[in-house]
């Protein structure tokens, strides 16, 4: 699955993750900020793809004598004003004694959906880029290390209406906005951008939205 090149897999990525989790030669503190997505709810193989970062930085435990705490901070449904409420908080919580940092964030994608019975967007693209520049402000704060994931399209066959919700919907058009203003704002700040996005709508990878429906 392309999921599982978010860590491990996949060269053009991977690298540039493992440098963030092999170059520190302290404890640290690996918090991913994300929704179901970034979660990846019935994941029965691993229990969830953080796990899968977690058994990885297990690894470099055991053999390297180095410690990583890995927090796993999703909430279902969460978009991007919910975060910037709860971010600080979340943070100061899990870093009191000011170990090293990796801030993780995945969540845009409940930014995007369409009411359909307000007919109104989630989040207001003007709205979703102030909040995604809070975020960035409040990440550097309290750390460099800072990853952004790009929003995940769906098969808008099943997303036009979602069966457990009528009355959202998510398309495709939208979801490309807001990917590439997120990408453009990472860019500007120097951060590192995974455009799984980009992944998924390629031809290669197509298929595999067939089994997307749930954010």
């Amino acid at each position: 699955m392309i999921w599982d090149s978010w860590f491990f897999k996949d060269k053009e990525y991977s690298g540039d993750w493992k440098f963030y989790i092999e170059k520190d030669d302290m404890e640290t503190n690996i918090l991913i900020f994300g929704d179901s997505i970034a979660r990846w709810a019935w994941d029965y193989q691993k229990q969830w793809r953080v796990n899968r970062l977690r058994e990885y930085t297990d690894t470099i435990r055991k053999k390297e004598k180095r410690f990583y705490m890995v927090y796993n901070l999703w909430i279902s449904w969460e978009a991007s004003d919910w975060l910037v409420k709860r971010f600080d908080q979340e943070v100061l919580a899990r870093n009191q004694w000011n170990e090293k940092l990796i801030i993780i964030i995945a969540i845009w994608s409940n930014d995007t959906f369409w009411k359909v019975d307000e007919n109104r967007l989630s989040t207001e693209l003007c709205d979703f880029e102030n909040n995604v520049k809070t975020l960035i402000q409040k990440s550097k704060k309290y750390t460099e290390n800072i990853i952004f994931f790009g929003l995940t399209p769906v098969e808008e066959s099943k997303t036009n209406s979602l069966p457990r919700v009528p009355n959202l919907a998510y398309k495709n058009s939208i979801i490309d906005d807001y990917n590439e203003l997120l990408k453009n704002i990472c860019k500007l700040n120097n951060l590192d951008f995974f455009d799984i996005h980009k992944i998924f709508r390629s031809e290669e990878h197509t298929s595999e939205l067939q089994s997307l429906a749930y954010l």
